[in-house]
């Protein structure tokens, strides 16, 4: 009988031990299964935000595509708008309708060099464009060119002595009447003041300065950062002399570029 409760209290000793440890495997399987499933979750997650920053970015390149092909068409359709300008002015002979037609094309093609060119060509190729017109095409090719071969200068640095500055003094078409005399005495108080530096007189034609980069339609002093110091300088001698009545240069810093080093340049527009 002792030996038979023996037995009964071990294998009841057994099924205890032996449902304590499914129990513990038991734990540890649903703990491995809830890590898993977080795992899991949070590589979804992931995935689904990976997804959404893509699909955004598609979104986003989408509507600058669209953007280009809207800006392309514009263009296009403004290409053919100007020709037909162009084309109706030469036909109908009409000088001031010619006029009008050619500070289209400089201002409107200003950065667009080629079909500017071929526009020009045309109104320059037809008999019946009026001579004046054709004149003043001309002058505004050769008034480009002079202004190409002068910048050009400040790369290759023709002509100046090393570490020399150069002060190019621009006036615009705008109002010559009172830009020219006001870039002569602004010249003339740069010489008296920086005796060594090379001082040029410059047109800046009116088709240039609707380019991107210019359209100044103020007096400026147009500087680099290294240039700060003297800008101001010239700004407070200007300023000093009184050339201009009504609006005075207003300092305008410029990123660098392939501009000789010891460079400023003056705008000139107004009183």
């Amino acid at each position: 009988m002792e030996e038979e409760n023996k037995v009964t209290g071990g294998w009841i000793a057994g099924v205890f031990n032996a449902k304590n440890i499914i129990l513990a495997v038991f734990a540890v399987l649903t703990a491995y299964n809830t890590l898993m499933t977080q795992w899991t979750q949070a590589k979804l997650d992931k995935a689904q935000k990976e997804l959404d920053t893509t699909q955004s970015k598609l979104e986003i390149q989408s509507i600058a595509l669209d953007n280009v092909i809207k800006k392309k068409e514009f263009e296009s359709n403004l290409k053919f708008k100007i020709y037909d300008e162009v084309k109706d002015a030469v036909v109908k002979k009409d000088k001031q309708l010619q006029d009008v037609v050619v500070i289209i094309v400089n201002e409107m093609l200003a950065d667009d060099s080629a079909f500017r060119s071929k526009m020009n060509k045309l109104l320059l190729g037809s008999p019946y464009t009026d001579p004046s017109v054709k004149t003043d095409i001309i002058k505004t090719q050769v008034a480009e060119t002079e202004f190409a071969q002068k910048t050009a200068t400040l790369v290759d640095k023709t002509g100046v002595r090393p570490g020399q500055l150069t002060i190019d003094v621009f006036y615009l078409e705008d109002i010559p009447q009172e830009s020219v005399p006001r870039t002569e005495m602004v010249i003339k108080a740069l010489q008296e003041k920086y005796t060594d530096a090379r001082i040029r007189k410059r047109l800046l034609p009116r088709s240039i300065n609707a380019q991107k980069g210019y359209m100044i339609s103020s007096n400026q002093i147009r500087y680099k950062d290294p240039q700060k110091e003297l800008a101001l300088e010239i700004q407070a001698l200007i300023t000093e002399k009184k050339i201009f009545q009504l609006e005075q240069l207003q300092l305008q810093l410029v990123s660098a570029n392939m501009s000789a080093s010891n460079y400023l340049s003056i705008f000139v527009r107004n009183m």
